[in-house]
Order: structure tokens, then C-alpha cells, then sequence
């Protein structure tokens, strides 16, 4: 069976760079499909590619992702052909006003676009129940296949790095600013405390920002540590490299940089924590997100601190998470630096009941999907 993927991604050194949504819902998924199911072939093509009809003629299955880029007429051209094609998506399209892309989705209309695509496609694959609550507004055609991780890749394996302090890492990407507010506070009367300071440590993964240029990196950076002020003045010679955008190792401070790495080895940012901090605020976009950080951090050993909303409420319990909702984060950093054994047998539990988002076990429902509406 030869399916075609349409997403966007870069050519680099003609081969494609991914990013996380085109990783998690396009390339990794069906990487797995074909490495289980020798029989499938698998095609990757950019939204403005043109396609002779003798191609698409080979073609069984079209999958687009987030949205169907019509410009080239595709939607037509496809359906003329009696081929059938899906459209993943993996986010709600309505955002708050407070969201980095709000006034990009206003501008160019990108709700209405998405509400098209859904419309136009033949089926829509979501990653949770309450998105597919969304689109079956528009389509009733809507099948859950959750995000999943490749368990056979080797930089998905428990690598723990060990350090003698406990280790909070924000992995937030650059939306996720009002989430990180939510928070910044405690974050920072933790710091402040002079048990914290000594015995852990906050990491901020990411890190992208060249000096002279706006970032939200650096605008996370003086929120979690009130203006690096909160080393003040003990490690007066650490800020000043902070500050003038050297990149110190950190590895023995409070408060640490990691760079940002290739979505293909995003996951080492796990082996140097040991709590991943995902703070969420509870509204109709984020309800509408999958619980694809518990996930990450479940199958990379790591301990989480989330808030109890939708859509981690479904996989939370008291056994594998620190809930935000019941305690802030300074007050559970008091109280796991007092039980610090806590933080092994919480991560122990999440890795217990992560292990069912092994994308080899998800990945025979694609299989399925895709041999029910194959041309």
C-alpha cells in the first residue's frame, strides 16, 4: 500500500528536516507503520508540490497534515481520480486571545481554512476524544490514533544522567508563554529559598536566543529566575555569561541553559532531569492538546508536575504525578526535597502507565484505518 504524506518541512542537504508535529503525527508514525508492515511505502511531499496524474495513480492513500493547501487545486484533482484522503490534526483552531499565533490565525483566516480542510477530507485522524468532540461538528468521519513514541528508538531509552540535585526542566516551545506565567512566582520564591538553591536545579530547554534578538527564551529566563537576580550574589560571574549570551555549562548551578536540539534528538533533554514542570492552563485550546509530554517524560524516566486539566486529567493519578491544581510549585519542592525518594517512584508509576503510547502498539489501528479507505 503507497500512501503520500503532504506536510511541510525543510530540505536540508536534499533530506527532509522535520518538525515536532510533522515528527509525532507524520513521520514517525508511519516510519513505524513501515518498519511493522513491510508492504506499506511511504512518500513524504511539501503542501505547493504539483502532481502528475500518473503519480497520484500509484498512490492508495493521501494523508495531509494540520490543513489541505488548495491552491494547487489538489482537493479537486484527487477526488477527480477517485482517490480518498485524510487530514491529521493534533490542535484545536480556535485560539485564545493570549496565544503567540492568535493575530497570525486571524489574519489569514486559518480557523476557516482548517474548518474547510476538515469538511473537504474524506476522514479526519485527532489525538484525544475531546478534539474529536470538535470536528465532529464538521465531520463525522473522525477516528482517535494518539501520539505515540518510537520505543525502538535508542534515543527514547532511559539514559538518566544522575546529579546530586533534583532537576525541574521546562520544555516548553515558544506558544506556551502564558502557561509558563502561570507559575513564574513560585518558581521564583523557590529559587530564592536557600534549600532549593543548594540542592536543585531549574533547566531551561530550548534555548535558542542570538544576542540582539527577541526571544521568548530569554523572556522565560527572567520570569523562572526574577532576572537570573535569584543567584544574586553567589554566582555574580555566571550571570554576567549568562547575560552576555555565553553558553556556561551550569551543570552544578540552580538555574541551567540547554540549547535546542534536532526534533530527531529532542529527547536527551530528559537523561539531565529528573521532573519535567508542564504547567497548563485550563481553556478550550489547551483541553484540546494531547498528553503527549507525560508520555515523553513517562518512557524517558522522569517525574511530572502538571496541572490537573484536561488533556492530562485522563492520565494523571496521585502515584504518577505532582498535581499543580492541589499544591504550587514552590510548596512541592519543599516537600519532595523532604521525600526525595518520591521523585523515583512517581517517575517509576509514570513509566508504568505510559507504555501503552508505544507507537508499536498504536500503530496497528493506523494500519487499519488506512486499509478501510485505501483506493
Amino acid at each position: 500500500m503507497k500512501i503520500l504524506l503532504i506536510h511541510s518541512f525543510n530540505i536540508k542537504d536534499n533530506k527532509p528536516e522535520f518538525n515536532a508535529v510533522s515528527y509525532y503525527r507524520m513521520n514517525k508514525p508511519h516510519e513505524v507503520l513501515a518498519r511493522l508492515n513491510p508492504d506499506f511505502e511511504i512518500v513524504h511531499s511539501l503542501p505547493n508540490d504539483v502532481y502528475p496524474d500518473d503519480f497520484l495513480q500509484t498512490i492508495d492513500l493521501v494523508l495531509f497534515c494540520r490543513e489541505i493547501d488548495n491552491s494547487n487545486g489538489i482537493i479537486e484533482v484527487l477526488n477527480k481520480l477517485g482517490i480518498r484522503f485524510g487530514l491529521d490534526l493534533d490542535d484545536y483552531w480556535i485560539l485564545p486571545e493570549d496565544h503567540l499565533l492568535y493575530e497570525h490565525y486571524k489574519e489569514t483566516n486559518k480557523p476557516q481554512l482548517i474548518i474547510d480542510s476538515i469538511k473537504a477530507a474524506h476522514f479526519v485522524i485527532c489525538t484525544t476524544e475531546i478534539l474529536a468532540g470538535k470536528i465532529k461538528e464538521h465531520n463525522k468521519e473522525v477516528y482517535v490514533i494518539e501520539n505515540g513514541i518510537d520505543t525502538d528508538d535508542q534515543v527514547w531509552q532511559n539514559n538518566h544522567i544522575n546529579s546530586k540535585r533534583i532537576r525541574y526542566g521546562f520544555t516548553q516551545g515558544t506558544t506556551h508563554l502564558p502557561d509558563v506565567m502561570s507559575i513564574h512566582k513560585d518558581v521564583q520564591s523557590a529559587l530564592y529559598d536557600a534549600d532549593f538553591n543548594r540542592n536543585c536545579q531549574i533547566v531551561l530547554t530550548g534555548w535558542n536566543a542570538i544576542r540582539s534578538e527577541e526571544s521568548v527564551y530569554i523572556g522565560y529566563e527572567r520570569m523562572l529566575t526574577d532576572n537570573l537576580k535569584t543567584m544574586l550574589p553567589v554566582e555574580r560571574e555566571y550571570c554576567l555569561r549568562l547575560v552576555k549570551y555565553k553558553f556556561p555549562s551550569g551543570i552544578s548551578k540552580p538555574y541551567r541553559r540547554v540549547g535546542a536540539l534536532p526534533v530527531y534528538e529532542f529527547a536527551k533533554v530528559y537523561d539531565e532531569m529528573d521532573i519535567l514542570v508542564s504547567p497548563l492552563i485550563a481553556n478550550d485550546f489547551n483541553s484540546c492538546k494531547s498528553e503527549l509530554k507525560m508520555m515523553e517524560a513517562g518512557h524517558k524516566g522522569c517525574a511530572v508536575m502538571c496541572h490537573n486539566v484536561n488533556p492530562y486529567s485522563s492520565l494523571m493519578t496521585k502515584h504518577n504525578s505532582f498535581d499543580l491544581t492541589w499544591g504550587n510549585f514552590y510548596e512541592w519542592s519543599k516537600y519532595i526535597l523532604s521525600n526525595p525518594n518520591i521523585v523515583k517512584d512517581t517517575a517509576a508509576q509514570l513509566t508504568l502507565d505510559t507504555k501503552r503510547f508505544s507507537l508499536n502498539l498504536i500503530t496497528d489501528k493506523r494500519k487499519q484505518l488506512y486499509e478501510r479507505f485505501k483506493n
